[in-house]
């Protein structure tokens, strides 16, 4: 490794999922959240990156399937990207940091050599969409844009000079790009990654946006009785959530008459078509559930077994008198 670069943890002795590593996670930015601190990520915002920085390691979200995917299938992808660009990939499975950004760590999937010299950063993806890593005319695959600030996350950090991408689409189709280092795009990202830190440390939460209320519902557990003043400015919102409410019933009230319209016209017809196009379908759907009443009824011994409690808080806003 480039000199000013530091080991933060050994992966092979303590691998994702252990409690060393969800530790250490904390110790820093990562790349695979940067471009959520960014502000680019389609999938994670700011705040949700803020709250996996500053939570409890043990109550942060167990991994989803997609990612275990993911990891399965990271020496397949590296081998085959090797072979086709006759690039070097060797493993890292460290965790490093750099040194004059101590905030800023990184995992990189590998590292890149040509005729035996260290030269950039490799990352390994899988996705199910083909549109997130398309090809031009030219043949050129199009980097979506939180993997772009994840490779030069990883340039700031290690001091390397290019990353490569290899990605499976769909199981069936590996493309592959090459990004060099973007050194404006790299100080403007140290900058904005620094300011982000200080909110970490100091716990300051950015705000939330829209995509934030589920974990906003994991957050806290509520104490019973206990009462918050939302201050005078707090009429205005629900006023404009009101308003955005109205507007809601309104508009759907418009698309179910819509729908009433075409359903109508299509009576028992599975298919409708304009000009020969296909506009809709109605097609008979047949579902099988557990009827749990019948169940409690019939055997209730064996529903209580299988049943679980889940807690939950109900969001439940009131309409304000007017003042």
């Amino acid at each position: 490794m480039p000199q000013g670069i530091e080991v933060v943890l050994d992966l092979n002795e303590h691998p994702p999922g252990s409690p060393e590593y969800a530790r250490a996670r904390q110790s820093g930015i990562g790349g695979s959240i940067a471009g959520a601190v960014a502000g680019v990520s389609r999938y994670k915002t700011p705040y949700q990156a803020w709250c996996e920085l500053t939570r409890d390691p043990g109550v942060l979200e167990d991994e989803k399937e997609v990612m275990t995917w993911g990891k399965l299938l990271e020496a397949p992808v590296r081998d085959e990207f090797s072979r086709r660009t006759g690039i070097a990939v060797e493993p890292v499975n460290l965790m490093l940091r750099n040194r004059d950004y101590p905030w800023m760590i990184a995992s990189p999937d590998g590292v890149t050599s040509t005729d035996g010299l260290l030269e950039g950063v490799y990352e390994g993806k899988t996705t199910r969409f083909s549109d997130d890593w398309a090809t031009d005319a030219n043949g050129a695959t199009k980097v979506p844009a939180e993997a772009g600030v994840q490779g030069q996350h990883y340039l700031a950090v290690t001091g390397l000079g290019v990353v490569h991408f290899a990605c499976l689409i769909g199981g069936q189709q590996l493309v592959v790009a090459e990004v060099e280092r973007n050194d404006t795009l790299i100080d403007d990202l140290i900058a904005i990654e620094y300011e982000f830190w200080q909110k970490v440390t100091e716990r300051i939460a950015p705000p939330v946006q829209g995509a934030d209320r589920a974990v906003l519902a994991r957050t806290w557990t509520p104490s019973e009785g206990k009462t918050v003043e939302l201050g005078k400015s707090a009429r205005e919102i629900f006023a404009q959530r009101a308003e955005l409410v109205a507007d809601v019933k309104r508009l759907t009230e418009q698309v179910d008459q819509i729908d009433s319209v075409i359903m109508a016209s299509l009576g028992d017809a599975e298919i409708g078509t304009v000009a020969g196009e296909v506009a809709v379908t109605w097609k008979a759907s047949t579902q099988n559930r557990l009827d749990s009443k019948a169940l409690r009824e019939a055997h209730p011994a064996l529903a209580a077994e299988f049943s679980k409690t889940v807690s939950s808080r109900r969001f439940l806003p009131k309409e304000l008198s007017a003042q």
